[in-house]
């Protein structure tokens, strides 16, 4: 995930599906994997035209109007979902953002630190949401930028506690 990203149409169905889940769970939390907003593509996250179109607004009028008003005022930041009560029961959140300014040798071991902070911030709830920006590896992919894109599948098994 990238603070640029915030509000677009993906989140918009992101928050739709944790405040559904928010419902049979005590606690949700989400474990960001957020990354530098200057890597990657930089059209990626610019997918907020729904915005402009009501027809969109009946599905969650609520998590509509807080995502417009975001957007439309330049702040495209992860910590207004929990701000603005985008999810209902989101009480613990992982926001530190994954190293990437390192050699390889030296970002697993940034990336172990990183992952131990995580745990031990969503030790406490029931159902975890992961958001990588791109998806889950077995391994992680060569580069520190590359591999802070992706959760690894051994990252999420270490949450065996969790719904």
């Amino acid at each position: 995930m990238k603070n640029r990203f915030y509000g677009d149409k993906k989140d918009y169905f992101k928050y739709g599906l944790l405040n559904i889940l928010s419902s049979r769970y005590d606690s949700i939390g989400i474990n960001w994997y957020l990354t530098d907003d200057n890597h990657g593509h930089p059209g990626h996250g610019n997918d907020t035209g729904y915005l402009d179109q009501d027809n969109w607004r009946h599905y969650n009028p609520q998590i509509f109007d807080k995502l417009k008003r975001r957007v439309f005022s330049r702040q495209r930041n992860i910590k207004y979902c929990r701000i603005d009560n985008l999810v209902s029961n989101l009480k613990y959140e992982a926001i530190e953002k994954l190293p990437d300014n390192a050699n390889d040798r030296e970002y697993e071991r940034r990336r172990k630190e990183w992952h131990s902070r995580a745990l031990d911030d969503l030790a406490k709830t029931d159902i975890i949401f992961f958001d990588p920006d791109k998806g889950v590896r077995e391994n992680l992919f060569p580069g520190p930028i590359h591999g802070s894109e992706r959760a690894m599948a051994s990252e999420i098994y270490d949450y065996n506690w969790c719904d």
